[in-house]
């Protein structure tokens, strides 16, 4: 038994590492917003944001994965303890099968959730399951105990909760262990919503009715797309254009916070991209030099929609934001299997210059000023950078069109 205790600590230690980290990347996307895609986002389906910025992220008033860190915590006090006291470890092992059983059963629904709801995939959140159901084979396997005779085992193991006349040693001793586990749960609670409260200080807070009083009292523009970039459930409720530079910082941050949060909604939202340099070579609007690779950059990114690219480009220029350059975007091209002479005529064709003008006099007709300017169901949304905001609109406006 003593080696199944080891491998419970081992599985502790990665179930609390992958926690912990999924926790410092939901306080840091809140704290600064999105930069980028977290190294653990991979692709459309492979993608940690989404999950972790949905609805389904938090138990109560705290996170999934700060329970996480408390129940793999937990696993590996315990462990210790049946690692150094060896007559411990048969009734540990009995008590363990519960909160195995539970983690994997939670396992299960959280990742039917994140597949068929989400159709998002977090690596991490896969460790946990792997975690979870090892806990639950090295529970079995230390106990020899046949999957098949569980039923039997758990009345065994309720009948000897109360059976005084049992050895010391053979006690299940449930009370003590289950006590234990609560306290570490009352007291991580806490440590945890101290450490929310520290973190929401240093974040301008939000006051929900005046966020959506000021959205609302926006007008319905009318926005006349023609044939650009769409993301997302066709029959969406909710269109979010995005009017957008990919030289522009804020810009890079919008893109990569649109999808995570609203990882929940995907059925409900489609998100467009519209491009709006502010670059002089190709905007008439702008009169001085800005963004000198803008105009560059919008013409490869229709470039890559030509082959039904668009979003991988797009992802990929924005990751490449401080490095913009013909030969850094003739790199990305190639990744998609772009040769340099395709790429480079179709970068110097008018059906691309003519494409590019379409986007930048839809953002005229809306006298857009700056990027990104973002409209969600033809209403300007000024103050998207606040972590809240975007959501709750959403969920206000899905409840308006009802």
């Amino acid at each position: 038994m003593k080696k199944s205790t080891l491998a419970l600590l081992l599985l502790s230690l990665v179930g609390m590492g992958a926690c912990l980290y999924l926790t410092h990347h939901h306080y840091q996307i809140f704290k600064q917003g999105f930069m980028g895609k977290s190294f653990c986002t991979l692709s459309s389906f492979v993608d940690c944001d989404v999950p972790l910025m949905s609805s389904y992220s938090k138990i109560g008033r705290m996170l999934t994965a700060e329970v996480g860190v408390l129940f793999y915590l937990f696993f590996g006090i315990i462990s210790l303890w049946a690692l150094f006291v060896p007559q411990a470890r048969r009734p540990i092992f009995r008590f363990l099968f519960f909160p195995s059983l539970a983690s994997l059963l939670y396992s299960a629904y959280f990742a039917y959730i994140s597949i068929y709801v989400l159709a998002s995939l977090c690596i991490f959140c896969a460790v946990t399951y792997g975690v979870n159901l090892g806990f639950l084979v090295v529970v079995l396997v230390g106990l020899k105990l046949n999957p098949l005779k569980a039923p039997s085992f758990v009345a065994g193991y309720v009948r000897d909760i109360f059976n005084k006349s049992r050895p010391a040693e053979d006690h299940p001793h449930f009370l003590r262990y289950f006590v234990g586990m609560i306290l570490m749960g009352v007291v991580g609670f806490f440590f945890f919503q101290g450490l929310n409260k520290d973190i929401h200080a240093r974040t301008p807070p939000f006051n929900k009715q005046m966020f959506l009083g000021k959205f609302f009292e926006q007008p319905v523009q009318e926005i006349n797309l023609t044939r650009q970039p769409t993301k997302g459930n066709p029959q969406a409720k909710i269109h979010i254009i995005d009017f957008s530079d990919f030289q522009c910082p804020f810009c890079r941050r919008a893109a990569f916070s649109l999808m995570p949060y609203l990882g929940s909604y995907r059925n409900d939202v489609k998100i467009t991209y519209v491009n709006y340099p502010l670059d002089m070579s190709c905007n008439p609007k702008i009169q001085r030099s800005m963004h000198g690779q803008a105009c560059l950059a919008a013409k490869a990114a229709l470039c890559a929609e030509k082959k039904g690219k668009f979003w991988e480009y797009h992802d990929l220029v924005f990751e490449n934001q401080n490095k913009l350059s013909r030969k850094t975007l003739l790199r990305l091209a190639k990744k998609l299997d772009f040769s340099e002479e395709e790429f480079s005529q179709c970068l110097a064709s008018d059906e691309i210059a003519a494409r590019l003008a379409e986007d930048i006099e839809i953002a005229g007709q809306l006298d857009i000023q700056g990027t990104p300017a973002l409209y969600l169901n033809g209403r300007h949304v000024g103050f998207w950078t606040h972590p809240k905001a975007l959501p709750a609109i959403v969920e206000e406006e899905l409840k308006r069109l009802k």
